[in-house]
């Protein structure tokens, strides 16, 4: 029962799902208490596996290709709990299929690893149900295989998230001889003077919305996320003074005039049609940041941010971290998104490490809480 329970709970980390050790314990012992009914086992896992309601579809599917249930249609509601359906045949297979992970009597508990210690042994996957989870590719990034409302709510989450990023800076204020009383420190410098506000703090707006550079790799390396990384990009258009948007596969194109006053399946839809960004549909990093940094450097203003979206899978061609350099030195700062898994960084064609030394901030982010976790850390946007 806890290798069942320890495996899935690595499957919902690896999906996105935030599980933290004492969870697993909680489950464990729930299972215990509550028994190995299929109602009852679910119950105890989605209680204390899954703290977030937005996990809950992920946690469903999951569940279900995991314990090789039948799909499940969730009925939601507010004041009920959802459960599996409930197949009274099939509950006893449920059973001994969980009780078969169950450790012999022969086993003590000296010579037993923690729960902690069997998660990082446990590094197999599962032959049935890994290429599922691919498919739905962690935290619903395809669009293939999803409904048409998971599509809407991946991409209203991304347009929260985009306007979440937005308030950082229209919240910010600098200090200023004249404007708006700052009374929080004023008052904190009064203290020095007995309580007596000798000195009086203003504050003013710091911060104008920033102005973002998009450059998107949409070569097929990145096929399963291309949808993913041009709905980031789209977000960003309405909630910023100035964006402007690339692709690139061996050649880059702007594509800012067909992302404006557009839905989003209309700007795509141009974008692809009208914009010129590969010539052969092999990715080639080297080329590409050589031909930005002669065509749209010059435009570019110091104060921008510019964030890469790409794999770094250079197909075999030669790198050109110098134009890289160049691109650099007219921003402010540079952002690589990466949505390979680390653990894959660097092997086959991937040459992410060249280009790293010229990035102010790398990260892995394949999907939605990735991107949440980086747009909350403040030092990396301001």
């Amino acid at each position: 029962m806890e290798k069942k329970i320890l495996e899935f709970s690595r499957l919902l980390r690896r999906a996105g799902v935030n599980v933290s050790l004492p969870q697993i314990e909680t489950a464990v012992k729930a299972v215990a208490v509550l028994g190995l009914n299929r109602s009852d086992f679910y119950q105890a896992l989605r209680c204390t596996l899954v703290t977030e309601k937005a996990d809950l579809p992920l946690f469903d599917k999951l569940f279900n290709l995991y314990f090789t249930m039948p799909p499940c249609r969730q009925e939601t509601d507010k004041n009920t709990a959802t459960s599996p359906p409930q197949a009274k045949e099939n509950d006893e297979e449920h059973q001994q299929e969980v009780k078969s992970s169950q450790p012999g009597d022969e086993e003590t508990g000296r010579n037993r690893d923690t729960p902690a210690k069997q998660i990082s042994n446990n590094s197999r996957e599962n032959p049935i149900v890994l290429p599922q989870i691919k498919e739905l590719e962690f935290y619903h990034l395809q669009q293939s295989g999803v409904t048409d409302v998971e599509i809407e709510a991946i991409k209203h989450r991304l347009a929260l998230l985009g306007q979440k990023l937005a308030s950082k800076y229209s919240r910010r204020y600098r200090k200023a001889k004249h404007g708006r009383i700052d009374m929080q420190k004023t008052v904190k410098c009064a203290f020095a003077a007995g309580g007596v506000p000798l000195k009086i703090k203003y504050k003013a707006k710091a911060l104008r919305k920033p102005e973002l550079l998009i450059l998107c790799d949409v070569s097929k390396s990145v096929a399963p996320f291309s949808g993913f990384m041009l709905q980031l990009a789209y977000s960003f258009q309405n909630n910023f003074r100035l964006v402007r948007s690339f692709l690139f596969v061996d050649i880059v194109d702007e594509v800012t005039p067909y992302f404006k006053n557009e839905s989003y399946r209309q700007a795509l839809d141009k974008a692809f049609t009208k914009a010129y960004f590969a010539q052969t549909g092999i990715s080639d990093y080297g080329r590409v940041f050589a031909l930005f940094a002669g065509e749209y450097c010059p435009g570019i203003s110091n104060k921008s941010t510019l964030i890469i979206l790409g794999d770094a899978r250079n197909n075999g061609y030669p790198a050109d971290k110098a134009s890289l350099e160049t691109i650099r030195s007219h921003v402010k700062r540079l952002i690589w998104l990466n949505p390979q898994p680390r653990e894959q960084w660097d092997k086959g064609d991937s040459i992410i490490s060249t280009y790293a030394p010229c990035c102010d901030y790398l990260f892995e982010c394949r999907n939605l809480r990735q991107l949440e976790n980086i747009i909350n850390r403040d030092e990396v946007f301001i």
